[in-house]
Order: structure tokens, then sequence, then C-alpha cells
């Protein structure tokens, strides 16, 4: 009987911790003042991190708000293109990245680590938390 006294304790005290712990993941980072905003639909809200990356330099380091149910890549970089000054995005009529600034099509995308084959921007959805690179190399 002691036991089972005992063994109840204990998993009372694994579901409580479990339970507190799961909360506190659930908790949304908060969203800096100079992150970028896209106003999708307003159904939802992914805060996701951006990096662009030439050869030499880092052009681009930040945070955009997302606004949308279900945003995506092409919602990111219609962002980055239209609130980033000196940031010049473009996209052909299927979504394909073209060229950033003065470089050309050369873009490797990257979340969370592996490389997106996907090349309709429009076709890469995004979520809460995700990191971002695009890595620009003159020899792809």
């Amino acid at each position: 009987m002691r036991r089972k006294v005992i063994a109840g304790i204990v998993v009372l005290i694994l579901v409580l911790t479990a339970g507190i712990f799961w909360v506190s993941q659930q908790q949304k980072r908060e969203i800096p003042e100079d992150a970028l905003i896209f106003e999708g639909d307003g159904e939802g809200q992914h805060l996701v991190d951006l990096v662009i990356q030439g050869e030499d330099q880092i052009l681009y380091m930040g945070q955009i708000l997302l606004k949308d149910s279900s945003p995506t890549m092409e919602d990111v970089l219609l962002t980055i293109d239209q609130q980033e000054p000196g940031m010049e995005i473009v996209l052909d009529g299927e979504g394909t990245l073209q060229r950033i600034n003065e470089m050309g099509d050369n873009w490797t995308v990257e979340i969370d680590n592996r490389e997106i084959k996907e090349k309709d921007m429009g076709q890469i959805p995004v979520e809460d938390w995700q990191g971002i690179t695009l890595r620009y190399s003159s020899e792809l």
C-alpha cells in the first residue's frame, strides 16, 4: 500500500513537471522593435530569423514577423524587398529567386540548416521560430 502511494506521488510530480515544461515552451518570444512585419491575413503570427549571406559579407540579418495563417518564403522575400532600404529582391513570374541586389540566381535556401530544393518561393512554407538562410555562391 505504501509503495502505491509513493508511486502515485512520483507520477503526480512527473506529470506536473512535464506540464510546467510544456507551458514554458509554448510562450512566444518577444517581438523586437526592429522586426520587419508582413501583414497577411492576420490569422497567425510567425516570427522567423533571416540571414542573407553574400560570398564575402552578410547582406541582411534580422527578424520578420509574418501575420498570416500560412506564410511562405515569397512573403519573407517581398517583406525584405519592400521594407529594408538597400535590399532589392527580384523573383520571376514563377516565384524563382532571380537576384538579390547585384547578385544573380546562384542562391541556396536553407531552413533550419536544411537545404530546400523547391525553387518556387511561394511553395515553401515557413513556420514560427524557424531560422532561414539565403546563401550566395558564384560557383553554383
